[in-house]
């Protein structure tokens, strides 16, 4: 806190948060008033608050202290405190104000009046102009004594003036007094600079020259240390920008094969250890092919040779490149040869003798820098957020430390020609502090305590409060209910950890809250909201063993995730140690989310054939998704939280099989990834991510169906033995239907581009349509299968009497695929396609495709293919049977031992 002259004004600058006007004695009775003028600048949108508070105390607790607040956020408005019962009414807009200026506020405070009566507000501007009054009351049950006021800097560094206090007689004979009273948030003997500095260049006479270690000053009291060298005949100079506007400008076109670097930099008096550090500054470029170190810090405080890029601390610049690039180098990232990595900042094309503007946010907690760009006078915009040491560390980089920045500076590159401009730097070292901020979230149910299943829609017989409690205390904080729609809003202090709870009143019997929905709240300083999502899980009571159950809107079961949650657990289910079969019979529909058959003997079927039940679902490789656990399955209660992501495993099938004699009948499996963008993903958080990252922008309206878009992602994944596949569809486009087991597949339809049939084993594929799914733009072709199988003793693939075929779908484009590819190489892949159909106008698979050496290695076959009415083979050449000539066409039985599907015939 400092008095200064600013916009014509003598006032008193906040930089350091708070500083606070103690009366005393206490106004309890009678009237009071205080006003006092305030430079709002329409650039920020939170220049101050003003707290009537009832204590002297240094704030702790602001919902216990504070009656009233005054809040210029862009929408100047009068709130009822910081408490739940926040009220927020408009007092003016920025629109009304225009242009920054000075405002001057009145605030009353009449004891004698009604409630909503008792406290008025008001603002005019400058010339007098009103800009509204709002009379309200204090916040409800607390203590209006006033004691102190607070003046609070928010965004930037803040300018009052003309203050002045008056109240009728009190109690106590003492005048009151009314002098700011700042508080100290470091050592006493530490004198650092302000929170905020600042340079323009705009008092400085055009023409005004600068050398090498001369210095500018600036708003804060700062020095911009001036650089320049020795071989430079043109020194810095200030320029006019636009009547009345200079900036400062460095070139270092002279003296061809000299260093001719120059730049500015600002050293503060102590190291900045702010929570974020802001630095700001318009620049204009006369060369765009050469670059320029823009911004670049320093922390020698943590320098260290065996950990940095350089021993004096660098650690982190945005700098241009050629072709008017932006790009941000991070210096414990490695890029090539032990240079620090580079990092692309999209979205950025330098224009020569252009403005520009660039704001560069460096935050200490998650160790983010945070690149914003403008044009000209137009809005800043976020065009990068990095991570520093995300990438491959540089030698020696364990972590990185939380920054003590104590040097900000620009360079010219030197060695070659660039004429480089710098206007309006502003630097702000910003600390967070306690602050009561909007904490909501929303309550789910869920069937049972099965994490497999979907989540549902709150159950409204559920009523009670959520009561958060700080760590260490004993008393809530805040105490909020939950709405019968599952919602709720509250008000929590930054900087602390809570404990939830759940105080029923009614409907709870029956539910238990989720392990996730106990994890306590961490609400960080600087945050700007909080939100954490409940999930009730229902006490599922045991059935009694039945063998078959029903899926449908109308039925026992909504989905089959919830039949699935009672199967596990039947009673009486297990018989002389076997399971007893169920057959669960799914209506008509479309049934969402991923689903896990994880117990023996289950068969699934559609109560109408010719109506097949949709399982859908949306997950693929190379993304990273809330609803994830932390074993890349579903798991509701982190679907539910949405507070951390995972990737997903078993290329994201929509139906995972792992238990025995599983039986599927005229099912639709479908996974939607490469297909379109569901509101449902988008909704869960889809973003690249994982090992194997697919850096593809899913967004409402993206064309996925592209060669470039499609990823892995299965609609159907079996790790299971003895498992029949009967009159089902199976959509997707990259590896559809993976194999892990004996299995047999009997009158299906199979959709796919790329290994769209892939696994291993003893399988066998009788009588089924193989379709190209196709590319949307491009004519690609694919590979049918894909066969790895667990041993050289396993039979592999036999695919006879199908026929390949194309999607319906007119929109789409084909190209000439293969038969497949020898995923195992060796013995271990082995495929034989026996009595294949090409229907009209499909292309002709062509030969084998190498995945695991050469392909003559692996027993690869194709036998009898045939047009459609024709009978003659179009693959008798070696290429189509690169292992040599068939001896013998193998038969269904060969493939299955002493198993015989109870849906194969012999015939």
């Amino acid at each position: 806190m400092q008095v200064v002259e600013y916009e014509g004004e003598t006032a008193l600058q906040i930089t350091s948060r708070n500083a606070y006007m103690e009366i005393d004695p206490a106004v309890v009775q009678g009237n009071a008033s205080f006003s006092f003028d305030v430079y709002v600048d329409t650039s920020v949108d939170r220049n101050f608050r003003v707290y009537l508070e009832n204590t002297v105390t240094e704030i702790s607790d602001p919902n216990n202290i504070v009656f009233a607040e005054l809040i210029n956020n862009r929408n100047s408005q009068v709130n009822a405190g910081p408490g739940i019962d926040v009220q927020n009414n408009p007092l003016f807009t920025y629109a009304q104000l225009g242009e920054s200026q000075w405002v001057h506020f009145d605030i009353e405070l009449d004891y004698t009046a009604a409630d909503s009566e008792f406290i008025t507000m008001s603002a005019a501007k400058a010339d007098g102009t009103p800009l509204g009054e709002v009379k309200m009351s204090a916040i409800d049950d607390k203590d209006t004594s006033l004691r102190s006021i607070r003046l609070v800097q928010t965004a930037a560094a803040c300018c009052f003036a003309n203050m002045s206090f008056t109240c009728s007689p009190q109690p106590t004979a003492p005048p009151p007094t009314a002098s700011p009273t700042p508080r100290p948030t470091i050592d006493p003997s530490i004198t650092p600079d302000p929170a905020v500095q600042s340079w323009t260049f705009d008092s400085i006479d055009i023409g005004t020259t600068y050398e090498s270690g001369d210095t500018i000053s600036g708003v804060g009291g700062g020095e911009l240390a001036i650089t320049k060298a020795e071989a430079d005949t043109i020194p810095p100079t200030v320029k006019e920008r636009a009547a009345g506007d200079g900036y400062l400008e460095f070139n270092d076109a002279t003296t061809a094969g000299t260093v001719r670097q120059a730049g500015w930099a600002y050293t503060p008096s102590v190291p900045m250890e702010g929570d974020r550090i802001t630095v700001e500054f318009d620049f204009i470029k006369g060369d765009t092919d050469k670059d320029t170190i823009l911004f670049r810090a320093f922390d020698s405080v943590n320098a260290d040779s065996s950990n940095t890029y350089a021993s004096d601390g660098r650690v982190f610049e945005v700098k241009t490149g050629e072709d008017g690039s932006l790009k941000l180098s991070d210096y414990f990232s490695a890029g090539s040869a032990g240079k620090p990595l580079d990092i692309d900042i999209s979205g950025v094309t330098l224009r020569e003798n252009t403005w520009y503007g660039l704001r560069v946010v460096y935050t200490k907690a998650d160790d983010t820098v945070k690149v914003y760009f403008k044009t000209g006078s137009g809005e800043y915009s976020l065009k990068s957020t990095v991570v520093l040491g995300s990438g491959t560390k540089m030698s020696g980089v364990t972590e990185v430390p939380a920054l003590s920045l104590d040097k900000l500076m620009c360079v010219t590159p030197g060695g070659g020609s660039v004429v480089y401009g710098v206007d309006n730097i502003w630097v702000e070292n910003y600390v967070y502090v306690p602050e009561d901020v909007s904490v909501t979230g929303e309550a789910y149910t869920l069937f049972s305590h099965d994490l497999k299943n979907s989540l549902e829609p709150f159950d409204s017989t559920i009523a009670g409060t959520l009561e958060f409690t700080k760590s260490g205390e004993t008393e809530p904080y805040a105490t909020t209910a939950l709405s019968s729609d599952g919602t709720y809003s509250t008000e929590l202090e930054t900087g602390s950890t809570y404990t939830v709870e759940f105080v029923p009143t009614s409907g709870t019997a029956e539910y238990t809250l989720s392990p996730m929905s106990l994890e306590p709240l961490d609400l960080k300083l600087g945050e700007e909201s909080g939100h954490k999502n409940l999930l009730f899980m229902k006490n599922r009571e045991p059935v009694e063993y039945k063998d078959t159950v029903y899926v449908g809107a109308d039925k026992e079961y909504k989905n089959l995730n919830e039949a699935m949650a009672d199967i596990r657990t039947m009673v009486g289910r297990e018989e002389n140690g076997v399971q007893k079969p169920v057959t669960i019979i799914l209506d008509p529909g479309t049934y969402y989310g991923q689903v896990i058959i994880d117990v023996p003997h289950i068969t699934i079927k559609s109560a109408d054939p010719s109506n097949r039940a949709v399982l859908s679902n949306y997950y693929g490789i190379g993304y990273v998704y809330y609803s994830m656990g932390d074993n890349s399955y579903y798991n509701a209660d982190y679907a539910a939280a949405k507070i951390r992501k995972n990737t997903a495993t078993r290329w994201g099938a929509t139906v995972r099989v792992t238990g025995d004699y599983f039986t599927a009948e005229d099912i639709y499996f479908d996974n939607t990834f490469n297909q379109v963008v569901t509101d449902a993903e988008l909704a869960d958080g889809v973003e690249p991510g994982g090992g194997s990252r697919k850096d593809f922008t899913r967004a409402s309206g993206a064309n996925v169906r592209t060669k470039a878009a499609t990823e892995r992602a299965a609609a159907l994944a079996v790790d299971a033995d003895y498992c029949e596949i009967i009159g089902c569809k199976m959509v997707s486009s990259q590896d559809t239907l993976y194999t892990g087991g004996m299995m047999y597949f009997k009158d299906c339809e199979i959709y796919g581009n790329t290994d769209y049939i892939f696994g291993g084993d003893n399988v066998v594929f009788d009588s089924c349509d193989l379709v190209w799914y196709g590319y949307s733009g491009s004519r690609d072709g694919g590979h049918i299968t894909a066969n790895k199988n667990g041993s050289e003793t396993d039979a592999g693939y036999f695919l006879t009497g199908c026929t390949v075929k194309r999607n319906p779908d007119s929109s789409m484009s084909f190209g000439a695929g293969t038969f497949g590819r020898n995923w195992g190489g060796g013995l271990l892949s082995k495929v034989f396609f026996y009595d294949t159909t090409i229907a009209d106008g499909v292309d002709l698979p062509s030969t084998w495709s190498a995945m695991g050496g050469s392909v003559s290695e692996s027993p690869l076959y194709a036998v009898n293919t045939h047009r459609e009415g024709s009978a003659s083979d179009l693959t008798t050449s070696s290429s189509y049977n690169p292992h040599g000539t068939a001896t013998s066409v193998p038969t269904i039985a060969d493939y299955f031992g002493d198993w015989v599907p109870s849906n194969y015939s012999a015939e």
